[in-house]
């Protein structure tokens, strides 16, 4: 579903600026990509729900065709952002077979 261009998303230590593009992590400023991001928002509207990765695919996905094996990438680096921030009370967790969830303390 699309998001109210002025829509904030605060779940625990995410705050998410929907207009400004911005998610900001115990007061962290996270430089996501375009990508990066719109997975991010996806699972941050949600946090502890598990979604798919063809539920990501049809939510983020315009015109340019996303592979599942892209969203893993994708995944891969938002991680490698939050660690090389020290972001330990947000966790990007895969569950096997079905997708991934966004885990708050």
């Amino acid at each position: 579903e699309p998001f109210a261009r002025n829509e904030h998303i605060r779940c625990g230590p995410v705050t998410v600026l929907i207009d400004q593009r911005k998610v900001m992590i115990d007061g962290q400023d996270m430089e996501f990509n375009r990508r990066e991001f719109d997975i991010f928002i996806h699972l941050a509207k949600a946090p502890g729900s598990v979604l798919s990765r063809e539920q990501l695919i049809t939510r983020i996905d315009s015109a340019d065709n996303i592979l599942d094996r892209t969203i893993d990438s994708h995944f891969s680096h938002i991680r490698s952002k939050l660690k090389k921030k020290n972001v330990s009370s947000v966790a990007i967790r895969s569950v096997y077979g079905v997708g991934y969830t966004l885990e708050l303390p």
